[in-house]
């Protein structure tokens, strides 16, 4: 019995050092914010359709994921000028990191894009693990300041998720949304979609932990579906 209060007490001192070092890392985060970016986040598509454009056994993504990338390519090659607000971001000399679900980086070699400049992780699965799995990249290359660049459509869920995320390892981050021409055909996302999100990034933020694989299954089993059929087929 008399282990219970003992237990509590040293829960509470953890949970307040882990907020205290939150909060410190946030701010730390904010300081950042005048240091010059040297490493660009772009967040690929994760969505996966066995219908449209194959990228692997089971792996797919949408033609708008791919006008996503067309126009990120265009971008960091700089054929494409940048957003006058972001006209200053190291476009054509930061090393990128390319999050995305089923990516094989065509559309930036092609653009003339150097390999010794990309980095392409295809281990995400939604918006949060686009953050989390490239947080190793972002402490590899001892970056302290991000330009995370995602579709406009895309940019306000990214915000909220890469600010939690990074933003609570001391990383500041800038969010510079890339119009392209899929994006008219796709429709606003929804305040549950963005909220869910934050709450995800959040919980992570604060323990480190977001429900694994499990959660990712629940909140998106279309994207499973077809990496679970491949691995079927690769077993057979």
């Amino acid at each position: 019995m008399r282990l219970a209060p003992a237990l509590a007490s040293v829960l509470t001192c953890a949970a307040l050092a882990r907020l205290l070092y939150v909060a410190a890392a946030f701010r730390a985060a904010a300081r950042r914010k005048r240091d010059a970016p040297t490493l660009i986040l772009l967040l690929g598509g994760c969505a996966l359709l066995t219908s449209v454009c194959p990228r692997g056994p089971g792996l797919t993504l949408l033609r708008s994921d791919l006008a996503r990338e067309r126009a990120a390519a265009q971008l960091v090659s700089g054929r494409q000028p940048p957003p006058a607000a972001h006209a200053a971001l190291p476009w054509t000399s930061a090393r990128v990191v390319l999050s995305s679900g089923a990516s094989d980086a065509r559309a930036f070699y092609a653009a003339g894009v150097a390999s010794s400049r990309l980095l392409v992780d295809n281990s995400a699965v939604d918006t949060l693990t686009n953050v989390t799995t490239s947080l190793t990249h972002v402490r590899a290359a001892l970056c302290t300041h991000v330009v995370v660049a995602t579709s406009a459509y895309h940019a306000p869920r990214a915000a909220a998720v890469a600010h939690l995320v990074l933003g609570a390892r001391g990383v500041a981050t800038t969010v510079v949304p890339l119009s392209h021409a899929g994006e008219a055909t796709q429709p606003r996302e929804s305040a549950l979609r963005v909220a869910r999100d934050v709450v995800r990034a959040a919980c992570w933020a604060l323990t480190g932990m977001h429900g694994g694989e499990w959660a990712c299954r629940l909140l998106h089993p279309e994207r499973f579906r077809h990496l679970d059929a491949a691995k079927r087929r690769r077993w057979r």
